[in-house]
């Protein structure tokens, strides 16, 4: 087997598992805005929806850029992009994870 033929079944299995969460925020994102309320509404969320809206930006922002660090191909020519992309996807991390640990704190279960 080459290394082409290893390369993909990562990358693949990333955009699998990636996939429902993405929707799901964009469903909970386009409810926010005053869209029709496909999945059921969470009153916690209603009174300050900044941290959720942080949250579901910065995970998928981080799933989807993060699918690209995982592929060799592109990785070798766009080098200077994969730096770039790496810095911002630790910042993405971490506003996932601040926003994570606020929604814990201060949302009432």
């Amino acid at each position: 087997m080459s290394a082409r033929e290893r390369s993909w079944p990562v990358p693949v299995a990333l955009v699998g598992l990636s996939a429902i969460p993405i929707m799901a925020g964009t469903l909970r994102l386009i409810q926010l805005a005053g869209g029709p309320a496909v999945i059921p509404a969470d009153h916690r969320f209603a009174g300050f929806p900044l941290p959720l809206v942080v949250h579901i930006v910065g995970a998928t922002t981080f799933a989807l850029v993060g699918i690209l660090q995982f592929m060799p191909r592109f990785r070798r020519r766009h080098l200077a992009w994969h730096r770039r992309a790496g810095r911002a996807l630790a910042v993405a991390g971490l506003l996932v994870a601040i926003s994570a640990l606020w929604m814990t704190l201060f949302y009432e279960a």
